[in-house]
Parts: C-alpha cells; sequence; structure tokens
C-alpha cells in the first residue's frame, strides 16, 4: 500500500510582496508626519532593545524573534532615509 502525503502549500512570492508593501512608519512606531529627529530617535530606541548583543541571556526563539525585529527596524530606517534624502 502506497500513503501520498501532500506537503502544504507555501506561496513564497505572496510572502515576498506583502513584506514589499509594508508600512515602514508603522514599522518604527511613528507617524507619516514624524520629524527627521522623531524618526531617529524611534529606531534607536528600537535598535537598542532588539540589538542581538543584548539578548543574551533570553530563549533562543526570543532571541530570533528579536534579531528579526532588529532587522525589520533596520529596513524600514534604511527605506525611510533614502524616500527622505536624509543623511
Amino acid at each position: 500500500m502506497v500513503r501520498l502525503y501532500a506537503a502544504p502549500y507555501i506561496n513564497f512570492r505572496r510572502i515576498s510582496v506583502a513584506e514589499d508593501k509594508r508600512d515602514y512608519y508603522e514599522v518604527l512606531g511613528v507617524s507619516k508626519s514624524a520629524t527627521d529627529e522623531e524618526l531617529k530617535k524611534a529606531y534607536r530606541k528600537m535598535a537598542m532593545q532588539y540589538h542581538p548583543d543584548r539578548q543574551v541571556n533570553a530563549s533562543e526563539t526570543e532571541q530570533k524573534c528579536a534579531a528579526e525585529k532588529f532587522r525589520a527596524a533596520q529596513k524600514a530606517y534604511e527605506h525611510i532615509k533614502q524616500q527622505r534624502n536624509i543623511k
């Protein structure tokens, strides 16, 4: 008797499109009318909170989650900096 197992279907293309449409201001927790200083302050706060070096005593899953949030904050800040021509 042969058993066939269906692997769960994951649409990776859809996942990547969803990430591209992410609201970068929402990731940093600021409004779109925030000043450059407010953006920088929000980014630094998130970077300090979720930086991998500050997650030494956390569990492995918490470390992975923090690393993902750290990368998301970096990406959001870089994207906004390019949009606004912030140096």
